[in-house]
Formats: C-alpha cells, structure tokens, sequence
C-alpha cells in the first residue's frame, strides 16, 4: 500500500511541475511567434514585456512548487505529504494554486487580446478579416478552460479528506 502512496505523491508532485512548465512553453512560444509579424515598435514592446512577466512568473511558480517543503524538500515525495502537509513544514499549496489559476487566466487574456488592434487595422476583406479574427476569437476556449480548472481547483481545496477525489478536476483542465 505504501507504494501506491508513494506513487500518487510523486505522480502529483511531476504533474505540477509539467502543467507549469508546459504552460509556460505554449504561452512563451504564441509571444514568440507574435515577433515574428511584430512591425510596430508598441507592439513589439508589449510583446517583450509579456515574455518576460510570463517567463518570470512562470520560473517562481515552478520553484515554489518545487521547493514546496523548504525544511525537508524530499517530503514532498512521500506519501504523508498527501495526508498531513504541516508536518513537512509546507507550504498551503491552496494559495499558491489559486494565485496560479488567477496568473494564468489573466495572462491568457492579455495574450489573446495583444494583437487584435493589429487583425483590425489589416487591409484586406472583410471576410478574410472576419475569417482571421473569429480563429483568433476561438482562443476565448483557453481563459474559460482557466475558469473551469479555477472552479476545479476551489472544489479540490475545499473537500477536506474527499480531496483525492475531486483532485481529478485539477489535473484534468
């Protein structure tokens, strides 16, 4: 049996660290591909600027997560962290998770929102146009989907011992 907790605790500890990492890289590498047809200098500002905010928080978020037991970092390994995180003198991840989600529905947002002054300003047709900014409008799925896994993560945080069960929500969005 210990094994199994032991997986669970490791499973948890990897997923967190590969969500945010994973994140990290779709959001960096759409600001990326935003310079590669950045021709005005704002824009190009706003877009340095956003790498660097989503770059930045992104590494503290990793390394918060990381180092989520400062005293004894290996507890977040073991299987008692899934039952009694005080003992590990950890962190309340529930906060740490919460300011992500809110992180990462703004940001989400921001990155959606950057270049539209620029698809307006497009001279071409109207229903190329239109074409262009309902694919770009399809990316409201992303900060909803944020929404959703905030919803997810408030229903993991306040199910006290039923928390394994609801953790599903978590990991799945």
């Amino acid at each position: 049996m210990a094994w199994v907790l032991f997986g669970s605790a490791a499973s948890w500890y990897a997923y967190h660290i590969g969500y945010l990492f994973t994140l990290a890289s779709v959001k960096l590498s759409i600001l990326v591909f935003y310079l590669s047809f950045a021709t005005q200098r704002t824009f190009r500002v706003l877009v340095h600027i956003s790498i660097v905010i989503v770059a930045s928080v992104s590494v503290a978020m990793i390394l918060v997560v990381a180092l989520q037991c400062p005293k004894d970092p290996m507890y977040a390994l073991k299987p008692a962290i899934l039952t009694n995180r005080g003992a590990g003198h950890c962190f309340d991840l529930r906060i740490v998770f919460y300011w992500q989600a809110a992180f990462n529905m703004v940001s989400d947002l921001v990155i959606l929102i950057l270049p539209l002054p620029l698809l307006f300003r497009l001279r071409m047709h109207t229903a190329k146009r239109l074409s262009l900014l309902a694919v770009f409008w399809a990316g409201l799925l992303v900060p909803i989907a944020s929404g959703i896994r905030f919803w997810g993560l408030n229903l993991w945080a306040n199910s006290g011992k039923m928390a394994r069960y609801s953790g599903g929500y978590v990991i799945f969005w």
